[in-house]
């Protein structure tokens, strides 16, 4: 496989938190490559470091070692840097959907385009359709089920079209019914789209969506 087929390389990733007794080791030397186009899922119990991997690849974090390589550029080095690539290159979709309850639908995904100096290229206008909620576009977060505030969220995730979606425990607060038709949205957006998705999950059933299953546990990759 060449270097141009991966939209993301991580190389021996540490990451640690606190001093002396206090330290926890939360990555060690974790190395990890995700094709393009790929739905990846990754599994493991509480504390194995999932959410810290996460933060790392959404460029969030920087290793304490190791290094990542996102679209062939190597990203460790300045904040400011990897600010830009993270708002140019990755959506995020988070358990709690953090919507602006004042806003409309709509309005939530124009700020965040705004926030990124972009127009509504007509991108948000197709998801909405695409994902079933075209018919929330004017309502608030108040007015929408569940299930719809998720939808939104993906919408405002993918809007600026980038190349890599990290979702983390997106079903964690739908409904068995609200989960599937979220899964089943996201693989028809990573089919249809050829969308890089990474997908943090305690569930084996939202698992089962993604074309590959990476299980950690204490801070490594054990299986896959």
């Amino acid at each position: 496989m060449n270097d141009s087929d991966n939209i993301l390389v991580a190389e021996g990733l540490y990451k640690s938190y606190g001093r002396g007794p206090a330290r926890v080791d939360v990555l060690r030397g974790l190395g990890l490559m995700v094709r393009r186009g790929e739905f990846l899922a990754v599994m493991g119990p509480s504390g194995c470091g999932k959410s810290t991997l996460l933060h790392l690849m959404g460029l969030m974090d920087s290793p304490d070692s190791g290094r990542i390589v996102f679209q062939g550029q190597d990203v460790n080095g300045s904040a400011s840097r990897r600010t830009l690539l993270r708002r140019q290159g990755i959506g995020f979709v988070f358990q709690r959907f953090n919507l602006l309850g004042e806003l409309s639908a709509a309005d939530n995904v124009r700020i965040s385009l705004r926030v990124r100096m972009l127009r509504d290229d007509g991108r948000a206008g197709e998801l909405f359709e695409k994902l079933g909620i075209a018919h929330v576009q004017r309502r608030k977060p108040g007015q929408m089920s569940i299930g719809e505030q998720q939808r939104v969220a993906v919408v405002r995730a993918l809007a600026h079209r980038p190349a890599l979606l990290l979702a983390d425990e997106p079903t964690g607060n739908l409904d068995s019914a609200n989960s599937q038709v979220l899964l089943e949205h996201l693989r028809q957006i990573n089919r249809q789209d050829a969308q890089t998705i990474i997908m943090i999950t305690h569930s084996a059933e939202a698992a089962g969506f993604a074309d590959r299953l990476i299980y950690m546990k204490d801070g490594q990759i054990v299986d896959q």
